[in-house]
């Protein structure tokens, strides 16, 4: 059985996929090879009651099924029912490996919460050794002459499926109106080629408005993240994201 629900995505290392949420997330990779990802979020009073009775579910059937839920699925309960004690301690998790959480901020207003926080790492090649990067992260490869090509593939392919089951579409139906994320890849050189709906001399931003488009949530599930940039002289690491995901 297929458990996958609706669940957050961190920037790049992370896909924020369901309805009443609006995300904007930034990505900055530094000259000195590390990372800060910056992201900002919204979800309704509403979709948090609605996601509570899926994760419900999911865990009944989960005892059902004397599965266990891997620690990483659990992200979306994190993320999308947001505290700032949980999320504080979601990431504490990840210190030893150089993930620092700089910022935090949950508030609630006129039946939304929102969100704001800030990580950053020195060495993204220790970020890479978390289970977190191996559900949510990217591939670093170098293509010469000074080249990196930042690469995240489509959760429908990492997945070898749609990322919703029919569970979850019945859940998320009600859900999708005032979706909206948009993702930006800041890069310390020159962007050569991208797949960006937007690029700039060193960004790149991905757009997805369910209330414009409503193929938006199934243009994210099959948006592949590709950007080939000059380094500058940065010291980036290559990465190859592991191809197991725990947690996904």
């Amino acid at each position: 059985m297929n458990r996958k629900f609706p669940a957050i995505v961190l920037g790049f290392g992370a896909l924020l996929v369901s309805g009443c949420i609006q995300l904007d997330s930034i990505l900055t990779l530094t000259t000195e090879g590390g990372a800060v990802l910056e992201v900002e979020y919204r979800i309704s009073e509403a979709a948090v009651r609605q996601l509570k009775t899926a994760f419900e579910f999911r865990r009944r059937m989960d005892s059902l099924t004397s599965e266990s839920v891997p620690a990483l699925q659990e992200t979306d309960e994190v993320f999308l029912d947001p505290s700032e004690p949980v999320i504080r301690l979601f990431f504490k998790k990840y210190e030893p490996n150089g993930i620092a959480l700089d910022r935090l901020n949950v508030s609630a207003k006129d039946g939304w919460r929102q969100v704001v926080f800030r990580l950053s790492c020195k060495n993204l090649a220790d970020a890479a050794k978390t289970d977190l990067f191996a559900a949510y992260g990217f591939d670093l490869q170098p293509e010469g002459q000074g080249r990196l090509r930042f690469y995240r593939p489509a959760e429908s392919k990492a997945q070898r499926q749609s990322v919703f089951d029919p569970e979850a579409v019945k859940v998320m139906t009600p859900l999708c109106e005032g979706f909206k994320a948009a993702f930006k890849l800041v890069v310390p050189g020159r962007v050569l080629e991208s797949n960006a709906h937007q690029t700039a001399l060193r960004s790149a931003v991905w757009s997805f408005d369910y209330n414009k488009d409503q193929g938006a949530i199934a243009a994210l599930q099959n948006q592949e993240f590709s950007v080939l940039f000059e380094t500058d002289g940065a010291r980036l690491p290559s990465l190859r994201r592991a191809r197991s995901q725990p947690g996904r």
